[in-house]
């Protein structure tokens, strides 16, 4: 809130020395940049989210309340000087330059990408809370022989974790697998749990009874490992491909660019731009 004084205190300040309007648009685009900073979700940096025609209306929106805004800040900064009958002599660089550095103060105490991603998370996990069951699963002794198989397992054996999933994916309950799954990722988890829990939660039917956002907080939770992200784009590709009314449990464009510029130049990049694509494909319209 701090840092954000400062942008609203530039056009307040020119107002009060008596600068000229015209000055307003200089302030308006610099509003319109602290809004890209800190709000990258309302401007796609895909250029094909664009030509949807509700990106570009909201972001002339947005950008004609951001004129506004200095203008209300402009003429109550005018107002002021013209009630107290002075008008200090400020320099033309000094409002444009506090409004300009709110924008690397507000990105310093202020992670947009982190909020959003915390926010999903915590949605998701009070919609699991919600939704456990209040006695432990009928199905507990055979989940713990599941793990007890995983245990088993060397720690890196794909092919022999994807089938002891595939058996489990048909055998136990989905939400009470998902529970436990979780928490052991929670603690010093091996390789094959992070594989497990991906091929948990990128499968349609776990998803579907799984309740909630199950890929994206599995998403949320993954390293920036580019074998494990591998492994989580190309499966939940053909999940959905296969089920596009996944496409709602998917993480948002958002989440997954924000993971796309975190691993840039790996193995995992390409298969991760091949999800944001299918997942950007199959958004509704409306």
């Amino acid at each position: 809130m701090a840092a954000t004084a400062l942008l609203y205190l530039g056009p307040l300040l020119a107002g009060l020395a008596g600068f000229g309007w015209p000055m307003v648009y200089a302030f308006a685009t610099i509003f319109t940049l602290w809004l890209i900073t800190m709000r990258p979700g309302d401007w796609p940096r895909d250029l094909s989210a664009w030509a949807r025609p509700e990106v570009p209306v909201r972001a002339l929106g947005q950008v004609v309340v951001q004129v506004l805004l200095v203008a209300l800040m402009f003429g109550i900064g005018r107002g002021i000087g013209g009630v107290m009958g002075f008008l200090p002599p400020l320099p033309v660089a000094l409002p444009l330059g506090l409004s300009l550095l709110s924008i690397p103060v507000a990105r310093l105490v202020w992670n947009p990408v982190k909020a959003a991603e915390m926010d999903a998370f915590l949605t998701g996990a009070l919609a699991q809370i919600e939704g456990l069951p209040r006695e432990a699963p009928p199905d507990g002794g055979m989940i713990d022989r599941f793990l007890a198989e995983l245990d088993a397992l060397p720690d890196d054996a794909p092919a022999a974790v994807a089938r002891l999933m595939h058996r489990a994916i048909e055998e136990l309950d989905p939400r009470a697998l998902q529970e436990r799954l979780f928490a052991r990722v929670a603690g010093t988890p091996r390789r094959a749990d992070w594989q497990a829990l991906i091929l948990h939660a990128t499968e349609g039917s776990a998803v579907h009874f799984g309740g909630g956002d199950y890929p994206t907080r599995c998403l949320m939770l993954l390293p920036d490992d580019p074998a494990l992200l591998t492994l989580y784009a190309t499966e939940l590709v053909r999940s959905l491909s296969d089920d596009p009314g996944l496409w709602d449990a998917c993480p948002s464009p958002e989440t997954l660019m924000a993971r796309i510029d975190r691993v840039a130049d790996s193995a995992a990049e390409m298969p991760l731009r091949d999800l944001l694509a299918l997942t950007m494909d199959l958004a509704p319209r409306e």
